[in-house]
């Protein structure tokens, strides 16, 4: 999903570079946060995965 942002961001960006700026700072800045949202929720997940992970390997061990 970020990455299809990143895309639009991106045509967004390059399709209509004339247009008054603050006005593309504002949806750059929007297209900005919601890639973040996305990638901070993925990432959360993978830590989540990640400890569970490690978790089960280090009981593993230490038992």
């Amino acid at each position: 999903m970020p990455r299809i942002v990143a895309a639009t961001f991106i045509l967004c960006w390059c399709a209509f570079p004339c247009h008054s700026q603050n006005y593309m700072i504002d949806i750059n800045q929007g297209a900005i946060r919601l890639a973040n949202r996305h990638f901070y929720v993925e990432r959360v997940i993978d830590a989540r995965l990640e400890m569970a992970n490690v978790g089960t390997v280090q009981t593993g061990v230490l038992n």
